[in-house]
């Protein structure tokens, strides 16, 4: 709760406006002194932001988040010096699908910081996949890291191993979209999936 609070007051008090405006004017800069990777920083950044600081909605189409989502990876890749790689399976039926806003983030970052940080022998991998099953939209985030496998084996993690942000997902899920919906996290010898489920 919180942490909620300092989110929210740190959104009030950002303008946006005033974000895009300096960023808009690194962007430019950097344009102008032939500097491409500090202009696509910039950009990516602004695209997350713009999402990100969307605090009127709680909800929005899928294409919304996976344009955020794509932007905070990008980002992530430069950072680590592109030393993952990343697929989107996405069925483009569902890109007008309604979910609750911002709930893609805290699991890459998890799959970054837990799964593909952790690797020493081979290339990192996540892979967002989006498809109806049944009833439901299911989204998921695949990282390749097995420090989860360590811990629980071929298993799914207990709700009450969440960590904050994990646990924070699945409850606005389930706020927002019912009881039968919500966040799995569940590894395999091959990796980690955490799994989003949006029952219509």
């Amino acid at each position: 709760e919180h942490k909620n609070l300092e989110l929210d007051l740190l959104k009030s008090k950002m303008n946006p406006h005033f974000l895009y405006n300096n960023l808009s004017m690194i962007n430019w800069i950097a344009l102008e002194n032939d500097q491409p990777e500090i202009s696509e920083i910039t950009t990516e950044l602004a695209n997350f932001y713009r999402t990100a600081l969307n605090r009127d909605k709680e909800i929005d189409r899928l294409s919304v988040e996976l344009s955020n989502i794509k932007s905070y990876i990008r980002l992530q890749e430069m950072a680590h010096s592109n030393s993952f790689d990343v697929i989107y399976e996405v069925d483009e039926i569902l890109l007008d699908q309604m979910i609750p806003c911002f709930i893609l983030q805290p699991l890459v970052e998890n799959a970054i910081e837990h799964g593909i940080d952790t690797l020493r022998d081979q290339r990192g991998l996540i892979k967002i996949t989006v498809q109806r099953i049944k009833n439901g939209v299911y989204i998921t985030v695949y990282d390749n890291g097995r420090k989860l496998y360590q811990m629980i084996g071929d298993n799914e993690l207990s709700y009450e191993r969440f960590h904050y942000g994990t646990s924070n997902v699945h409850q606005r899920i389930q706020l927002i979209c019912g009881q039968n919906s919500g966040l799995h996290i569940r590894a395999d010898g091959t990796g980690t999936y955490s799994v989003i489920i949006i029952e219509n």
